[in-house]
């Protein structure tokens, strides 16, 4: 499985995801991709900081699910983020929090308390929390309360386009989905699956 390094997406590169929908549609197996926004003990420089805010993580991610870096943070006392990433290093007082997995830009949340290690993740290898269709959508998971539809959870949000539903489907190289479009929530359509991010 391929780490993250730079460029677009078009290049086989790390965030970005800037390939055109025709051209997606050609692929013959999904690009997945391990989010690493630290490198060398510091902030990877191909990211850049967007905005930052102080605030605290409590919990073990739930939309990176079980990766033992991610946690569920509370951004300037309110507002959840998840996934943010925390640096192999405990001493480095912040974490990153991505703004999408195919953009450079980051959260930067300084951390008014220490990471509660007996919070966190346990694995190495999380779940799929980001997802670019061969069609082109841009799909984040969501956490919290997931709408149901037709008795399937539409647990990954493509903004106005419509959701996906349920975990995607590994088997072969090039990995699918269901789609539920905004249009039609209840009308399910099988899609392929460009990129992935854990």
């Amino acid at each position: 499985m391929a780490a993250v390094v730079a460029g677009s997406f078009g290049s086989l590169g790390a965030y970005g995801a800037t390939q055109q929908p025709e051209l997606l549609l050609e692929q013959h197996s999904t690009v997945v991709r391990v989010y690493r926004p630290f490198k060398d003990g510091g902030m990877n420089p191909m990211l850049h900081v967007r905005s930052r805010a102080t605030g605290f993580c409590w919990t073990g991610s739930d939309a990176a699910f079980r990766r033992r870096d991610a946690w569920r943070c509370l951004r300037s006392g309110r507002f959840i983020v998840d996934p943010c990433f925390a640096g192999p290093n405990r001493s480095v007082k912040y974490v990153l929090c991505p703004d999408q997995a195919w953009n450079n830009g980051v959260l930067r949340l300084q951390l008014n308390r220490a990471l509660p290690a007996h919070n966190d993740n346990t694995q190495d290898e999380g779940s799929v929390w980001a997802i670019v269709t061969t069609g082109g959508l841009h799909c984040t998971r969501q956490t919290g309360q997931i709408p149901r539809v037709a008795g399937k959870p539409l647990l990954y949000d493509c903004a106005n386009n419509g959701a996906l539903a349920g975990e995607p489907d590994t088997t072969r190289s090039l990995w699918s989905i269901l789609f539920s479009p905004a249009a039609h929530p209840s009308r399910f359509s099988r899609t392929a699956i460009a990129a992935a991010w854990r």
